[in-house]
């Protein structure tokens, strides 16, 4: 592994390396593994990019050795409570100690590093609610996670779950959405949850949603408007707001031509939501 990746990476025919595995036998030993096949490539002069799927019950020093030579490491959780991994995935162990004990252990170790942290659920394979995911977002975020991946269930023929239905990727995607929303544009728990029905996201733009909810917050003054108040506005994200407040402070305003060059295509969806003064 180390002599292929290696080779292919000096040719520039590949940028870095995603190493996972299935447990064929004990934890410690696989996850171990990869580890051994990151710091190798490390002593050979490797610059590239390594992400490492570490395995449910994994040794801490494992860990720790790991969030020492990779870019970004992580353990799935496969599913948003301890019933519901039970049923999904029964022989990865136990929720709570096996794998969500461990993701913190990662994010702790990953803690003053350049090393960051990730983990991925499926979605829809069974009877749940989107805001479950909602509620696991928080408290991953809370602790420093970086990235929620979710996975849209897909039936697999010849499997117990073959026979449930495929879950619409737009569901996948408006998860993402709310993650987003929650980490980069600082939305709280209990505005995304404002905009669930019967425990479900709408497959539409999230922030169209929220601002058609909370119409009595628009519009916004883009003269006066705080960061928390402008990336509310559909159009508008963290980076953008960010530059609108540079230019405020530095010419004291912003009139209608610099928002047009700020925003670009997006001016026509977030000026419906702005005023000046």
């Amino acid at each position: 592994m180390v002599e292929v990746v290696y080779r292919l990476w000096s040719r520039g025919e590949v940028r870095g390396l995603f190493l996972s595995s299935c447990m064929f036998s004990d934890p410690d030993r696989v996850s171990e593994m990869e580890v051994e096949v990151a710091e190798k490539l490390r002593k050979l002069g490797f610059r590239g990019y390594i992400h490492l799927r570490l395995m449910p019950g994994t040794d801490r020093d494992v860990i720790r050795r790991a969030a020492e030579v990779a870019d970004r490491i992580g353990i799935n959780l496969e599913a948003p409570t301890p019933s519901m991994f039970s049923e999904l995935c029964p022989d990865k162990g136990d929720f709570v100690n096996d794998v969500l004990k461990r993701l913190l252990w990662c994010i702790e170790e990953c803690r003053g590093r350049s090393c960051k942290v990730d983990t991925q659920v499926v979605v829809g394979a069974l009877e749940d609610r989107d805001t479950q995911y909602l509620k696991l977002m928080k408290y991953l975020l809370h602790r420093g996670i970086y990235l929620i991946h979710f996975s849209a269930f897909e039936p697999v023929h010849k499997t117990p779950l073959e026979r449930r239905r495929p879950c619409p990727k737009s569901r996948q995607k408006a998860l993402y959405q709310a993650l987003f929303l929650m980490r980069d544009y600082g939305f709280s728990l209990e505005e995304l949850l404002e905009l669930c029905r019967d425990g479900m996201l709408p497959h539409v733009d999230l922030k169209l949603v929220y601002a058609r909810l909370r119409s009595d917050m628009f519009p916004v003054d883009i003269s006066t408007a705080s960061f928390r108040e402008l990336v509310r506005v559909p159009g508008i994200g963290p980076r953008t707001a960010r530059k609108i407040l540079e230019l405020r402070q530095e010419r004291g305003r912003v009139d209608v031509i610099e928002l047009r060059k700020v925003l670009g295509p997006r001016y026509r969806r977030a000026i419906k939501y702005l005023s000046f003064t």
